[in-house]
């Protein structure tokens, strides 16, 4: 019985003891000094609407550097959120290391298309289905998407998108979310990615690409059957296009199922 009470014994002692060592070290940790901030961005592509400058802009108050402040004083939980409210900015970790170091990761947003509505208004769609403003200082090298499109820019617009398996019928009505659905498509493939430069809403109601090699139009018809129709604009790319040249017809309709009708110029 005394065996077993010494045993208990050395076994609180040793958990108090790390509690007041973890305290004692959590103490000390707040009690230091910011001593830099290093900062990380990713951008996924070739596009820069953020830049570290920037990000020191967005938590430094005006000539007032957290450099040099106690952690203590830093609240990490609103640097995060100062840093994600930016619209190019997709994810943040903030976090402070034993050294006084504040480390700052983001990860940019990837605009996949630039849309251009029928107001002549514009802004950018990302990967992940979010609006997201055009940039002062950067214009993106992506697909553009004009014609007769009504949908305006919104920063609280976020398609809820799953792979094209959204159920809710007012968003598939959108003349954004089928630029969505396109231009998600072209940019996952090289070589369409090498080929298409411009999605453009007819006042027929249909969609026509524009290729940036020869003077032809694509009608592409609606969103329906998108890999299918790639597919067979592909092997008709290898196999007509090939021997006749880019320029020989004026239009290519692939938006009848398992047919392309071309008009010559």
């Amino acid at each position: 019985m005394k065996k077993r009470i010494i045993i208990i014994s050395i076994w609180v002692t040793l958990i108090l003891g790390l509690i007041v060592l973890v305290y004692l070290m959590g103490k000390r940790h707040n009690e230091k000094k910011c001593s830099k901030v290093e900062i990380k961005i990713n951008y996924k592509d070739d596009n820069y609407f953020v830049t570290v400058d920037d990000i020191k802009a967005m938590i430094n108050k005006k000539d007032d550097s957290i450099v040099g402040k106690p952690l203590s004083n830093i609240n990490i939980s609103e640097i995060e959120k100062k840093i994600s409210a930016s619209p190019y900015i997709l994810q943040t970790d903030v976090y402070s290391t034993v050294e006084g170091v504040i480390k700052i990761n983001a990860i940019q947003r990837k605009p996949i298309a630039r849309i251009i509505n029928k107001f002549n208004l514009s802004y950018y769609i990302d990967e992940e289905g979010m609006l997201m403003p055009l940039s002062p200082k950067y214009v993106a090298r992506v697909i553009i998407a004009n014609g007769d499109i009504n949908d305006l820019y919104s920063p609280f617009i976020k398609l809820k998108v799953d792979s094209g398996k959204t159920t809710d019928s007012l968003v598939k009505k959108t003349a954004v979310y089928k630029i969505y659905m396109l231009s998600k498509f072209i940019d996952a493939d090289e070589f369409w990615k090498a080929q298409i430069g411009q999605i453009y809403f007819s006042e027929s109601g249909d969609i026509e690409l524009i290729p940036l090699l020869g003077d032809n139009r694509i009608i592409f018809g609606d969103i329906s059957d998108i890999k299918e129709k790639f597919a067979n604009l592909k092997a008709f790319y290898e196999k007509g296009l090939s021997e006749l040249g880019w320029n020989y017809y004026k239009t290519i309709n692939i938006k009848f199922k398992n047919q392309i009708v071309c008009s010559k110029k």
